[in-house]
C-alpha cells in the first residue's frame, strides 16, 4: 500500500502484547479487527486441529477488511512473547477513503 495509507493505519492501530499460551483471539469470534504479528509467534488451531504457524510479519483476519469474513476462522494462540497491531475494518476504511480522495489510491500496490 502506499506510504500515506500505512501510516494513517499505523498510527491508529491498537498495539497488544501476548505470553505464551495466551488465547489471541478465538474462532467464530466476531472479527473486529486484521492481527499483524510485529514481534513473536503465533499458531492457529480449528477445531482443535493445528493449522499453521503465524511467524513475524504475518497477518490474520485479513478477509475482515474487506467484508467477506465476520468472524474469525480459528483460535489464533501466542506461542512465545507476541506483540500483535490490531488494525480495525473502520480504520482501514477511512485510510482507504483518504487515499482515494487525495488521488493515492492510484498508487495502491497490494504485496
Amino acid at each position: 500500500f502506499c506510504e500515506r495509507f500505512r501510516k494513517m493505519v499505523a498510527f491508529e492501530a491498537e498495539k497488544s502484547l501476548y505470553w505464551p499460551g495466551q488465547e489471541i483471539v478465538r474462532e467464530g469470534q466476531a472479527g473486529l479487527s486484521m492481527l499483524v504479528i510485529n514481534v513473536g509467534f503465533a499458531f492457529l488451531t480449528k477445531k482443535g486441529v493445528h493449522i499453521r504457524p503465524y511467524p513475524p510479519k504475518s497477518c490474520f483476519g485479513a478477509l475482515l477488511m474487506v467484508g467477506v469474513a465476520h468472524s474469525y476462522v480459528g483460535t489464533l494462540v501466542s506461542t512465545q512473547t507476541t506483540h500483535i497491531i490490531s488494525i480495525s475494518r473502520r480504520q482501514y476504511k477511512l485510510a482507504l477513503d483518504v487515499c482515494a480522495q487525495t488521488g493515492a489510491s492510484r498508487h495502491l500496490i497490494i504485496h
